[in-house]
């Protein structure tokens, strides 16, 4: 395999040096260098694509064009990254979609250009893909993820956030034909509620990983997502101004004992009841946002008892915790690793001083942040 080889962005793209150095080397003529040189038949990893958002820029010069040099030289291909290559149209997807078949994975994040064209011509020839990145691929519609589920009954990994035009009808479908799912990101898909996010946690009860970020839903759905999915250990249900709360988040404490990652933030109906339930029920917990959450002492008091693992803690905004909670979570949580305790009125400056002066390598915030980063394949 050269995916060590092809696996970065800058070795295959960034300089005149690289494996595929020319247009004339990458347009694949019969006497090219590389071609010689390399079987690539033995090839099934390639990224040209990139993984942080900020470096898109580094895969302008990927073009539907560049694409031709997939065509009968990568038969065993099973994993593309073309995340970020906002230059490539259905014509080039659809044609690695046909020329590559035994795809399993396919990253098209942030692929602006992407429609329901590519990706059901992606579903109707790749009939073993496992894994599908459509992060922010904002044209995909109803159709093509049906499409999907309905082709690709191994899926088990499937990102739409930022899909915003998908509704409950697609989800559905995802739910019933692909029993395997395990990890599901319908991040800010405003109009995915509880109808559709209830079908999936009855249906896919192997689920681990599931963002219900800024979704339209209710403790109904989060509650049946709590008793069917048992194995759960990311989720996120963040959200301003949320509708979620303690009732359900009790429900997915006491079902839910694996949970390392859960996102609370902006869920302002939850109070201590559901959070120190958490932290007694989830010892395993290693990152905990409860940003705007209506909580005080006692609950992270608990968390910082129950929860030795713990690495990262959004506080921001939570007005009612005050120095006693943040320097026993300081104090017994040795793991801790960043906290945010930003406009957190009632942490005094002494406070923040002990915890700069006690604990070197803790990244404090104390300021106003996003919610934290989640794992890689939240994303």
């Amino acid at each position: 395999m050269f995916s060590a080889m092809l696996g970065t962005t800058e070795s295959l793209l960034g300089t005149t040096e690289s494996l595929l150095g020319t247009t004339e080397s990458l347009l694949g003529t019969t006497e090219s260098e590389w071609k010689r040189r390399i079987d690539t038949s033995l090839v099934e990893t390639l990224m040209l694509g990139v993984n942080v958002f900020c470096e898109r820029h580094k895969t302008a010069i990927v073009i539907d064009t560049w694409l031709q040099f997939l065509e009968n030289k990568f038969p065993n291909l099973q994993s593309l990254n073309l995340r970020g290559c906002i230059n490539i149209t259905d014509a080039s997807v659809s044609e690695v979609a046909r020329r590559c078949s035994n795809l399993q994975t396919l990253n098209l994040g942030f692929c602006d250009e992407i429609t329901d064209l590519s990706v059901s011509e992606v579903a109707t020839q790749c009939l073993n893909l496992h894994t599908l990145n459509l992060y922010g691929c904002r044209n995909i519609t109803d159709a093509s993820v049906s499409e999907v589920a309905i082709q690709c009954s191994n899926l088990h990994t499937l990102n739409l956030a930022h899909c915003s035009i998908i509704t409950d009808l697609s989800v559905s479908e995802v739910a019933t034909q692909c029993s395997n799912l395990h990890t599901l990101n319908l991040y800010g898909c405003r109009n995915i509620t509880d109808a559709s996010v209830s079908e999936v946690a009855t249906q896919c009860s192997n689920l681990h990983t599931l963002n219900l970020a800024h979704c339209s839903i209710t403790n109904a759905s989060v509650s049946e997502v709590a008793t069917q999915c048992s194995n759960l250990h990311t989720l996120n249900l963040a959200c301003y101004g949320s509708k979620i709360t303690d009732a359900s988040v009790l429900a997915v404490a006491r079902q839910c004992s694996n949970l390392h990652t859960l996102n609370l933030f902006g869920c302002i109906n939850i109070t201590d009841a559901s959070v120190s339930e958490v932290a007694r029920q989830c010892s395993n917990l290693q990152t905990l946002d409860l940003y705007y959450c209506d909580i005080t002492d006692a609950s992270v008091m608990e968390v910082a008892r129950r929860c030795s693992n713990l690495q990262t803690l959004n506080l921001s905004h939570c007005s009612n915790i005050t120095d006693a909670s943040v320097m026993e979570v300081a104090r017994l949580c040795s793991n801790l690793q960043t906290l945010n305790i930003g406009l957190c009125r009632n942490i005094t400056s002494a406070c923040k001083d002990a915890l700069r002066q006690s604990h070197l390598q803790l990244q404090l915030i104390g300021i106003i942040q996003h919610h934290f980063a989640l794992p890689p394949a939240m994303h």
